[in-house]
């Protein structure tokens, strides 16, 4: 439907316009990564955890990686030569890769080269397949506790203690609220990790971790049960657009109201994600030989 002072042609006009920018960008983006995107790639694996003076292991291991010049081949690749190395977790394959001397590895054939992509591809597909199974679940709470008819009302939190920011969302969704915001601390984006576990501090917000959303959406997901209607939260980004954000969040329910770059924080922090935008590609991003 046209607006006011706008027709439908020149809207159509417009995105076309759109497009012709975006696409070639979109084209460039694919055929390249980032080490924040590497770090999720990671992330997604079930990489998680803090190493040396609370350094997050992905980004131990993606900076070992950068630092031998080996990260082109991606991160998901150097996550399966691990495996093959005899690693028995996660843990165990950063840890080997941050010894390994992986500027001298003899390079694989190519037989155990299809091997090896074809196991890290199937790792990628059971992570996929974990996600849509909490996002169905989501789904059915929402569904057996539907949310009240608009207008919502609103509420935010933002103590800084995750404990304390519970207190208070129990408290609104008692009093009626149906959209529970937790800010996020002030500039977080600006830091070169995720913050790890619960955290009972931050300035202007909470800041945004693994432990945190599933701490907040656990405490929710218990009042949608109790008040028999669902509460939902969302988180605010306060200017966070690094791009870690889908895979912390992945899977506990809450939504991201950031229309920024944030895939490295969100796979950190896990709330978002519907079914149609898992991607097993985007996993296993790893750059193959040839």
């Amino acid at each position: 439907m046209s607006g006011l002072f706008i027709t439908d042609e020149q809207i159509a006009h417009a995105r076309a316009l759109a497009r012709d920018i975006t696409d070639p960008t979109f084209d460039l983006i694919s055929k390249n990564t980032t080490v924040s995107v590497e770090r999720t790639v990671l992330r997604w694996f079930g990489v998680d955890g803090v190493g040396t003076l609370g350094a997050p292991l992905v980004n131990l291991m993606v900076d070992r990686l950068k630092a031998a010049g080996v990260l082109n081949k991606g991160a998901a690749y150097w996550y399966g030569r691990a495996l093959r190395m005899g690693a028995s977790s996660p843990l165990d394959a950063v840890e080997r890769l941050t010894a390994a001397p992986l500027e001298t590895l003899q390079p694989l054939s190519t037989e155990e080269e299809a091997k090896l992509r074809a196991d890290v591809r199937a790792e990628a597909e059971a992570m996929v397949r974990e996600l849509k199974d909490r996002v169905a679940s989501r789904q059915a709470l929402k569904d057996e506790f539907p949310m009240a008819q608009a207008p919502h009302k609103y509420l935010i939190v933002a103590t800084g203690n995750i404990f304390d920011d519970v207190d208070q969302a129990r408290a609104a969704a008692q009093a009626g609220a149906d959209v529970i915001a937790v800010i996020r601390s002030t500039a977080q984006s600006l830091l070169d990790y995720v913050p790890h576990g619960a955290t009972t501090e931050g300035y202007g917000g909470t800041y945004a971790t693994q432990e945190n959303f599933r701490i907040m959406r656990e405490a929710l997901d218990d009042e949608s049960r109790r008040l028999k209607r669902t509460s939902s939260s969302p988180t605010i980004p306060r200017a966070c657009a690094c791009p870690r954000s889908r895979s912390a969040r992945r899977g506990s329910g809450s939504t991201c109201s950031s229309t920024t770059r944030c895939t490295e924080f969100c796979s950190a922090t896990s709330t978002c994600g519907a079914p149609s935008s898992i991607s097993t590609s985007r996993v296993a991003s790893a750059r193959w030989p040839g």
